[in-house]
């Protein structure tokens, strides 16, 4: 992120992959969250003072292969989103607020049919509304329920199975910026974060490190990925831009 100066940006949202090794998915845990580690230092370098950081994620099952081999972690859960904020906490941030993104009503016995949604501001630095108290209804539930909006198809037809739902990233930017304020995605993955900060007229920057998902990033923001998938979101904002 050496292209963002320091406290610039308003508001970070990530959903880390589950593995930085675009080629392989079996990979060492301890590697990888050093490598978050790394990214996080990073946020913290670009966000203002007041701004915030939102991580999106879900926990998953744990497997010797992503830990050196040793077979007691099989079957267990390795708790993502704990280790996430510990990341988080050792290179200054506080963790100020948590949702539940409920993705799905019906009992999968193989996954999580949920996410979590952590909210971290800098250590020394006040929320930067008195009592964090939202703007908006929606945003204060502490169980966000969205079944759907996860599944994104590029023209070409190639799949990508697990976006941020575009709900979560419009509640966010309208919680925690204004029009023109810096969005910044270090994982970009399918673009919904980018799309929805385009539509709500926040500048952005977003990284991503596999370039098979090059296609589908542009085509969220620019079409024809984005009228089909943010419709609801776009609908909302032209109103709006045609009321001013």
């Amino acid at each position: 992120m050496q292209e963002v100066d320091n406290q610039t940006a308003k508001l970070v949202i990530i959903s880390p992959p589950l593995t930085n090794n675009t080629q392989d998915k079996v990979f060492d845990k301890k590697e990888y969250l050093v490598f978050l580690e790394k990214v996080l230092s990073e946020v913290n370098r670009i966000l203002l003072p007041d701004g915030i950081l939102v991580s999106v994620n879900t926990d998953l099952r744990d497997h010797s292969h992503y830990n050196k081999g040793n077979t007691c972690f099989n079957g267990t859960v390795w708790f993502k989103h704990n280790d996430l904020r510990l990341e988080a906490e050792k290179v200054g941030f506080k963790c100020i607020d948590y949702k539940i993104w409920v993705k799905s009503l019906n009992v999968n016995v193989y996954r999580y049919n949920f996410a979590h949604i952590l909210f971290f501001s800098k250590k020394n630095q006040k929320p930067f509304r008195p009592g964090f108290t939202s703007r908006d209804h929606k945003f204060k539930t502490d169980v966000w329920i969205m079944q759907g909006g996860t599944q994104r198809i590029d023209s070409t037809g190639f799949r990508f199975r697990n976006a941020i739902h575009p709900e979560i990233v419009e509640r966010c930017i309208k919680e925690f910026t204004q029009p023109e304020d810096l969005v910044v995605s270090p994982f970009t993955g399918s673009g919904t974060i980018l799309a929805i900060a385009e539509i709500m007229g926040r500048s952005w920057i977003g990284y991503e490190i596999d370039k098979k998902l090059q296609r589908l990033i542009i085509e969220s923001i620019y079409g024809p990925v984005h009228p089909r998938i943010y419709q609801d979101i776009l609908t909302r904002y032209k109103k709006k831009d045609s009321s001013n």
